[in-house]
């Protein structure tokens, strides 16, 4: 054998060793991307909200609970009924991926009632109920929702763990038949992270 022949092994020798490396870095690529793309679409991965406080309010209304928002609807009276902050000290106001952390509350209570109510952090956040308000009528017909209550006073237990609940007690009583200007509502403050 020639000198020329040294050198195709040499080259076929090099080439053999480039595509192992190549095949190593293409296997590698593959494995890890079924991992990479189903983590990104599991609902684990969904759950973005960011660490901090946030503060959120819904209104009783006669088909229901309306939707969590940042700031008091404006039928809520008296207005302002903010929960206290507990131990964040500030909080900001929900945003998309932090109400979508909090369920809806259950049951609707009727009208006049002291039906006790929970509200849950979703599964798969790491947040908690740190401060509650709600706003109740006096007990009787046709009352308009004037009373603010936060945390104890408001019935709250359950502050500082993902499921809370809340009921009046005493002569409080949810609202919800529209006849006044005002209608129970809750506040809620989460902290997360």
């Amino acid at each position: 054998m020639g000198e020329g022949a040294n050198n195709d092994i040499s080259d076929a020798a090099i080439d053999r060793r480039r595509l192992l490396k190549r095949l190593g870095a293409t296997s590698a690529v593959a494995w890890t991307a079924p991992v990479m793309i189903d983590s990104m679409i599991s609902p684990a991965a969904a759950v973005t909200a960011v660490p901090g406080c946030y503060v959120m309010y819904t209104e009783l209304q006669t088909g229901g609970w309306a939707p969590w928002q940042s700031s008091q609807y404006s039928g809520s009276t008296p207005n302002p009924c903010a929960p206290p902050s507990g131990p964040c000290g500030s909080v900001s106001g929900a945003g998309p991926a932090e109400i979508a952390a909090v369920s809806t509350p259950t049951p609707v209570p009727g009208d006049n009632t002291t039906t006790a109510v929970t509200v849950s952090i979703s599964p798969g956040y790491s947040c908690a109920i740190v401060g509650v308000a709600a706003t109740y009528a006096p007990a009787g017909t046709f009352q308009n929702a004037s009373r603010c209550r936060t945390n104890g006073a408001a019935g709250a237990t359950g502050l500082g763990t993902s499921s809370v609940t809340i009921a009046p007690s005493g002569s409080d009583r949810w609202d919800n038949d529209f006849f006044g200007s005002a209608t129970s509502a809750l506040g809620i403050v989460i902290q997360c992270g």
